[in-house]
């Protein structure tokens, strides 16, 4: 009766261990699987095309993305800081992601942004799946931040322009009070 017991008792350990192996790659596939989703959406509205307010704003609109901020801020040099953030959902269950688009003009510079966020993204992942993508390719910096958490740096091929200094892409992850992932495109362009 003891050797069956034990014999029952370590076939149902067993049994357990393999489920939870299981149970813990599956969430481990959704995680990267939801990672190398944002990852694509960035490159779709961020990277393919040459980076226009006017429209990703209109992408936006007639893809009926909620939005969450659409803000005009004068700046004491005339000049106005545009910002715009829409809740972009990604399934049944899981966390929306925020798409960002902002800019502001200082005399013959102008400097434009496009971003994604996502509370529950992991950064080593996003990371992963971001240097996957032909307009961005291997990090050219990771440093940490002084407070805490790191930044990792990229020269991105957007639209049709070559990747240059003035066309980064800076995904920030481990900030202490920032959960998950904030990545951006910082554009800067000469008139």
């Amino acid at each position: 009766m003891r050797v069956t017991s034990f014999v029952a008792l370590v076939s149902i350990t067993g049994a357990v261990s393999a489920l939870m192996c299981v149970q813990y790659a599956e969430a481990q596939l959704l995680l990267a699987d939801k990672n190398q989703r944002v990852a694509e959406l960035f490159n779709r509205w961020c990277l393919e095309s040459d980076l226009d307010f006017a429209a990703i704003d209109r992408r936006a609109t007639q893809s009926g993305y909620e939005v969450q901020e659409d803000r005009s801020i004068p700046m004491s040099d005339g000049h106005v800081f545009r910002q715009k953030n829409w809740i972009i959902p990604l399934g049944q269950g899981e966390s929306p992601v925020l798409l960002s688009s902002n800019g502001i003009t200082n005399g013959t510079r102008r400097a434009q942004g496009c971003s994604v966020y996502g509370a529950e993204l992991d950064g080593l992942a996003m990371e992963k799946e971001l240097s996957k993508l032909a307009r961005l390719g291997h990090p050219i910096n990771i440093a940490k931040v002084p407070s805490g958490g790191e930044t990792v740096w990229w020269t991105a091929h957007v639209g049709n322009l070559p990747p240059s200094e003035d066309t980064e892409v800076m995904l920030s992850r481990d900030i202490p009070h920032l959960p998950g992932v904030s990545v951006n495109l910082i554009y800067k362009s000469y008139r």
